[in-house]
């Protein structure tokens, strides 16, 4: 059986990240403008879900900008 990852191992890993991709500024979301998409989008979350949700798109995005646009 896989061993799940705890939530404190995974929020390091994403300041690791980060710290990676400190370089890149992007405008922040204000989380009342993303709750408000997620019910738009039918998508029913808690604020600490919403913000958890927002911080994960925003390493995905970060992530994707250091593969595809910047220079190895």
């Amino acid at each position: 059986m896989k061993k799940k990852t705890s939530n404190k191992k995974m929020k390091t890993m994403n300041s690791e990240m980060l710290k990676i991709s400190t370089f890149i500024e992007l405008e922040e979301t204000p989380i009342e403008d993303f709750m408000a998409t997620l019910r738009k989008s039918g998508i029913e979350a808690t604020e600490s879900e919403a913000i958890e949700m927002l911080e994960f798109l925003e390493l995905l995005v970060r992530i994707t900008i250091k593969e595809f646009f910047l220079p190895q």
